[in-house]
Order: C-alpha cells, then sequence, then structure tokens
C-alpha cells in the first residue's frame, strides 16, 4: 500500500504543473476565505476551502497600523485581503497599485464582495523595479516610488522590490508595513538599511503561513 500511495503521489506531482496551467485556469471559480475575507479564486476542484491564517502577520500589522480617516497604499494588493482589513480597521481610502492583470480584476471583486469596494481603487501598475512578478503584467504602466501617492500608511509586499522603493520613496507615510522577501534580494537586514532615516523599526515577525519576515516601521515624528 505503501509503494501504491507512493507512486499515485508522484503522478499527481507531476500532473500538477499541468493542471494549474492548461486546466485550472478554465475553470468556474467558487468563494473560499482568505482570513476571514471572501475571495472569488476557487477553481472548481481545488481541495483547499479555505486559508484561516493566510498572511497573518500582514494583516495584523497593517490593523495595528491604520487609525480612523487614515489614506493607505499597498504595493502589490494581491486579492486585495489588506486592502479590506485597511477599510475595516477604519481606513477612508485604500489605492492598490498591483502589476498582474488577473490579480487587479480579483482585488476589485474581492473589494465590492466584502463591501468596502466603494473606498478601494486598484491600478494596474508596476512600481519600482518588477523583481518576481506573479501574472501577466501586459499593459501595467509603470510608477516610480517617488511618485506613489501621499497616505499615511503603506504596505509593501512585492516580491524583492520592497528595497528598492524605499531607497527611492517619495511620500514619507506615517507607518510602513513591508513583507520581506529574502529570496528576491530583499532580507530583513536590507529592507532595514533602506529605511528612509526618519523611521524606526516597531517589530519584525515571521509570518508563519508563508515564512516571511515583516516588518513595521513608523516616522519617528509622527
Amino acid at each position: 500500500m505503501t509503494g501504491e500511495s507512493e507512486s499515485t503521489d508522484s503522478v499527481l506531482y507531476r500532473l500538477q504543473p499541468i493542471y494549474n496551467r492548461y486546466v485550472r485556469p478554465h475553470l468556474p471559480r467558487k468563494v473560499r476565505e482568505y482570513n476571514g475575507v471572501a475571495v472569488r479564486d476557487r477553481a472548481l476542484l481545488d481541495q483547499t476551502p479555505s486559508y484561516p491564517d493566510f498572511e497573518a502577520e500582514s494583516v495584523r500589522q497593517l490593523t495595528d497600523a491604520v487609525e480612523a480617516g487614515d489614506s493607505v497604499a499597498i504595493v502589490g494588493g494581491g486579492r486585495g485581503v489588506t486592502a479590506v482589513y485597511a477599510v475595516q480597521s477604519g481606513a477612508d481610502d485604500v489605492r492598490i497599485f498591483e502589476a498582474a492583470r488577473e490579480y487587479v480584476d480579483l482585488a476589485r471583486d474581492t473589494a465590492a464582495r466584502n463591501g468596502v469596494g466603494d473606498c478601494v481603487a486598484v491600478e494596474h501598475a508596476v512600481v519600482g523595479d518588477a523583481v518576481d512578478l506573479w501574472g501577466d503584467a501586459a499593459g501595467a504602466h509603470r510608477v516610480a516610488a517617488a511618485d506613489l501617492p501621499d497616505c499615511d500608511v503603506l504596505e509593501l509586499d512585492c516580491e524583492g522590490a520592497e528595497v528598492g522603493i524605499l531607497e527611492s520613496l517619495g511620500p514619507r507615510p506615517r507607518s510602513l508595513v513591508v513583507e520581506c522577501h529574502p529570496a528576491f534580494g530583499a532580507p530583513v537586514a536590507d529592507v532595514r538599511d533602506a529605511l528612509p532615516g526618519e523611521y524606526r523599526v516597531a517589530e519584525t515577525v515571521v509570518d508563519e503561513y508563508d515564512d516571511l519576515p515583516v516588518l513595521r516601521a513608523e516616522r519617528e515624528d509622527a
């Protein structure tokens, strides 16, 4: 039985990339929850019904940073989960910059599905260097880090681009929440070194969901 099970697992492992590339994109989508946020991205045959701990540290540190009436900018909005939490924590408006076309549409759907669509704007844009993009960035326009909008809280979840963005950052938000990506040239030490001089690190915690460090920094004069 063990040999048969291992053989089956091996076959499934080899077939998974084929399924992901050629079959899954064409299947109907259903809703599942990411850390309590409804997201319509579950393909018909997907086996995982929910992700209750999805990016728990990014969510916690963002919600700790947001105050009532805040303006929030997110570089790398993905499915839109943290944007929903930002509004639920009191933000008046959230502006997402997302490079992948499919995630632009998904983030908009997530915001609307969770009742915060009027507060969330999603822009199809690449901010800084495109180090490791998830999805198709065709048609996305470029936004320099110096041209990011003024905001109270800035979240960076941009697969290695965070160091370059911090080094040339234009706005000076009250709080920065940064998911660090050591595999893409952005370890915690480099992110710390790239912080503008007026920021102090308030907390750095490794998120157990994806084993990535999440750093929160506060502007000292805020």
